[in-house]
């Protein structure tokens, strides 16, 4: 590994002169000691920070000499600090030390060469004399890395001074990773005696791990240095672990603090070199393991785990029972770089998975081998082996994988674990496991191209099913779902049929209605093959209304998307719809238009009714089931419109249908909506005829249901059936019967005029005067009864055998001789009525002549009583009083506001009539 790094240091100590820069700066602690030289990338606090955390003194040799004594601190971040301590000339007097920062990197990279880090950041710190110099980082150059030798000679060389018990070195390592760490007593005072023995321990611990084995090789106050380790020859009096090189302590009953170094004494076997191998392993391992860890984990956590990881390598690759979870953890975390300990995990999962059908650690070992090439090849050798004894498991094992990734390479491993699956539930004469089989492989997708290995078993089940009849029942089942293809050649096959328990055997084979009944409660699918055999084969005690519920409820629950098409139970119903199903009984019929009534399938209903239709049975069979539905009554009156529509019934038809439902559903407010449409029907269509009573009836609930329309429309029709009544006394006993029915209306009596007057000017004048006399001695009836017929005689008079034109005639030639007598002989303001009787005489013997005798007489007479009765009107006129000028009452005849009380006034209001001065009365169509 190459490192280039520039780091950053500074040197502390006492000054020899004060001519240094900045010698008016106080020292550090008082005691004339402070920065000798620093670089610039450090200040004062740094080097204060950096004094707080390390904890180093010169190591005495022997009573006038000292060494020199390093350390490695850790610092703030991921930064360290190599402390290196001495004394200039050997004088206790002028303590000197040396400090650089050590990125936590670099410590990782040098792998524990901890002499040849101290060499290369070596420097002259003696010959400075002044305080705060410049000082220039040190240019680190790469520093080499220990070989795999290395540890066998730093090994070897340590065992020298233990006696040669690598335990002691162990239990060294152990004290040290323990949070009370050790400190070592009465080893020798050479440093690199003491640094040989650092990094032996370091040599112990993967490389990540050995930059935490911070150290000191000496400090006189081993109770507050930070360290892993101490060397010290001061007595313990902390709670630090005291190894005593002079009294070497012994393994037995020792307690192992740490699960990395307990684990290292398991793999120490006295063999050097497979010691070191292990060592190897546990290093590749730490680096796998690396990207697992978090900055939560401490390194103690994280060499346990290696420790725990490399002790579950060697259980996998031995033959010890290994925790399953645990091999899911190594497999599903990141995998181990070597391809035969990787196969070997993979291996160990791949058996538990297809001894204890575990979808888990089939998915996850399926996963590596679609990866992996040669571990596909290695791994398939045990699938070929497990196929052999357990292919069922082999098939659990694959499917698992394909349920989860799909790919197309497994598929040849899962065919041929099937079909040997299969060969085997046939061939051992289990008919429970041979249907389990196939009902295992009927729900598998179609991409897993198992269609021919099903048939196969299918074709196996079904000989058997002739002896077998409880198979045949679960081979039906299994088909009807599953295997469509091939349903038909099982229901074909009678000898098949005849084993079926009942009830499906029974209503399969003779239509037990007790057994149809059953087969109909159990499922759809077996319902639905029954209901369609029997309508080919037209059995209407099959179709019942409860059979006609089920097969409409199959129908509308729409959940046999998996069924047939020609078993569905639309089909059904077409096959019944089209053909008009003249073979079911009527109630099938009826149950059939009442479930397209109460579904609201309007489409089904007018296509069914129109196939009754043709069958000539639709009328009474729609009458019936629209009476049998709940339906409201405007979801009839829509379905019985659409028939009208579209021509299926005739209107009057349509209105039986309306009648015959209110007679059975009840004539009253809870079906208002039947009874006004049957009105308006009844209204709009003049030709249709109906039953006297039923317009009595409507009469009636209009009373009840206060509904005008249904008044005035059987109010109209029930005086026109007046016509063929001959009685005068029924026609006034009805009139009265209408009058008491439409009295609850405001309207009514107006009604009841109306069509009454409409009735009244169709009778001839002899009916007329005899309907005259029955109402003139009824007095229950309205005056306005008998003026209305009064009115008609008096007109019928006037005008006799005349047509209005010969009335207009007759008029005219009456108002020119009246006129004739008034312009001649009636005073007026230009002249004064002069009579000449002789004159008069005279002037009419000149026409002697042309008349006779008789003539003559008659002439006189009328002459005489026409002046009677000229005198006779005039005074039955409307005369004027104090209120109404006459002025005032002429106007009001002739414009109809009042009504004539005589001749006079009579001519005066048919003049307004006539002109057009009077507007005529709404009447109902």
């Amino acid at each position: 590994m190459t490192i280039d790094y520039a780091l950053e240091q500074f040197i502390y100590g006492i000054p020899v002169t004060q001519n240094g820069t900045d010698v008016n700066d106080a020292p550090l602690e008082g005691t004339g000691a402070d920065i000798l030289a620093i670089t610039e990338g450090l200040s004062t606090e740094d080097a204060i920070l950096c004094r707080s955390l390390t904890s180093t003194e010169p190591l005495p040799v022997d009573d006038n000499t000292y060494s020199e004594a390093v350390g490695i601190f850790k610092g703030t971040g991921e930064t360290y600090i190599l402390a290196r301590a001495n004394y200039r000339e050997n004088d206790p007097a002028l303590p000197v030390y040396q400090y650089v920062l050590i990125p936590q990197e670099v410590l990782q990279g040098i792998s524990g060469n901890i002499k040849s880090l101290i060499e290369i950041t070596d420097s002259n710190i003696n010959g400075l004399t002044g305080t705060h110099q410049p000082l220039e980082p040190l240019a680190l150059p790469p520093v080499p890395t220990l070989m795999g030798d290395r540890r066998t000679v730093m090994f070897e060389r340590v065992l020298n001074m233990l006696d040669g018990d690598f335990n002691r070195l162990l239990m060294m390592l152990d004290m040290a990773l323990s949070d009370d760490s050790i400190q070592i007593v009465n080893h020798p005072a050479r440093i690199s005696s003491r640094l040989d023995l650092l990094e032996a321990l370091m040599l112990l611990l993967p490389p990540a791990s050995r930059p935490e084995l911070t150290f000191t090789t000496y400090s006189n106050n081993p109770d507050f240095s930070r360290v892993a380790v101490i060397f010290s020859d001061e007595p313990a009096t902390g709670e630090r672990h005291v190894f005593t090189m002079s009294e070497m302590p012994s393994l037995d009953g020792y307690v192992w603090k740490s699960t990395y170094a307990e684990h290292l004494a398991s793999l120490w076997d006295g063999q050097m070199i497979g010691f070191i191998s292990k060592l190897r392993a546990l290093d590749t391992l730490s680096n796998r393991l690396n990207q697992d860890f978090t900055n939560d984990n401490n390194d103690s956590e994280r060499l346990a785990k290696i420790a725990h990881q490399h002790a579950l390598d060697v259980l996998v690759m031995g033959d010890d029972e290994v925790p399953i979870d645990s091999i899911k953890a190594v497999l599903t975390g990141t995998l181990p770089n070597d391809p035969i300990l990787l196969a070997r995990y993979a291996q160990r999962l791949m058996i538990y998975a297809l001894e204890n059908r575990d979808a888990e650690g089939a998915q996850l070992v399926a996963a590596l081998m679609d990866n992996d090439q040669a571990l596909d090849k290695k791994l398939n050798k045990t699938l070929e082996t497990s196929l052999e004894t357990e292919p069922d498991a082999v098939y659990s094992f694959i499917r698992a994988h394909l349920s989860k990734t799909f790919n197309e390479r497994w598929l040849p491993r899962l065919i041929a674990s099937a079909t040997i699956s299969l060969d085997v539930a046939i061939n051992s004469s289990d008919s429970e496991t041979l249907i389990s089989w196939i009902r295992l492989l009927g729900r598998e997708p179609a991409t897993y191209e198992l269609g021919e290995v099903l048939q196969r078993g299918i074709l196996a089940a079904q000989a058997r099913t002739h002896e077998d009849g409880k198979l045949g029942m679960q081979l039906l089942t299994f088909a009807v779902k599953r295997a469509h293809s091939a349903l038909e050649m099982l229901l074909e096959d009678e000898e098949l049929i005849a084993t079926l328990p009942d009830p499906l055997g029974s209503a399969l084979r003779d239509y037990s209605q007790d057994a149809v009944y059953d087969v109909l409660q159990t499922g759809r699918e077996l319902a639905l093959i029954l209901l369609k055999r029997a309508v080919v084969d037209q059995r209407a005690d099959v179709f019942d209304d409860v059979a006609i519920a089920y097969l409409w409820q199959f129908y509308t629950e729409s959940q046999t998307s998996g069924i047939l098409p020609r078993y569905q139970p639309g089909t059904i119903l077409d096959i019944l719809i089209k053909d008009g199903a003249e073979w079911l009984s009527t109630d099938a019929l009826s149950a059939l238009i009442v479930n397209f009534v109460e579904g609201g399938r309007n489409d089904l209903f007018l296509a069914f009714s129109k196939s009754l239709l043709q069958a000539d049975r639709l009328f009474p069979l729609i009458m019936r089931a629209l009476r049998q539905t709940e339906q409201l009554p405007d979801t009839l009156v829509n379905h019985v419109n659409l028939l009208l529509n579209d021509e299926v019934i005739s209107p009057q038809q349509m209105l039986e249908t309306f009648v015959y439902l209110l007679d059975k559903r009840g004539w009253g407010d809870a079906n208002r909506v039947l009874i006004e449409h049957l009105s308006r029907y009844l209204g709009q269509n003049a030709p249709l005829t109906v039953p006297r009573e039923t317009l009595w009836k409507l009469l009636d609930v209009s009373r009840e249901i206060k509904s005008e329309i249904t008044m005035r429309v059987s109010t109209r029709r029930l005086i026109r059936s007046f016509d063929q009544t001959q009685d005068e006394n029924l026609i006034i006993t009805n009139l009265n019967r209408i009058h008491e029915y439409v009295s609850w209306s405001t309207n009514g009596e107006q009604i009841l005029l109306r069509y009454w007057r409409e009735f009244v000017n169709n009778q001839p004048l002899a009916q007329l005067q005899q309907i005259a006399r029955h109402v003139g001695e009824d007095t229950r009836l309205p005056d306005d009864v008998l003026s209305i017929v009064s009115t008609t005689i008096s007109i019928r008079k006037l005008l006799g055998k005349r047509t209005l034109q010969d009335f207009a005639e007759d008029v005219s030639t009456a108002y020119t001789i009246i006129q004739l007598l008034s312009d001649s002989f009636d005073p007026s303001n230009k002249q004064s009525i002069d009579f000449d009787q002789e004159t008069v005489r005279a002037e009419l013997d000149t026409h002697d002549d042309e008349l006779t005798p008789n003539e003559r007489s008659l002439l006189a007479k009328n002459l005489k009583e026409l002046a009677q009765l000229v005198i006779m009107m005039a005074d039955n006129r409307s005369k004027s009083s104090l209120i109404r000028r006459e002025g005032n009452i002429e106007r009001q005849l002739l414009t109809g506001e009042q009504a004539p009380q005589s001749a006079i006034d009579t001519m005066k209001w048919l003049s307004g009539y006539l002109s057009g001065m009077q507007e005529k009365d709404s009447s109902d169509s």
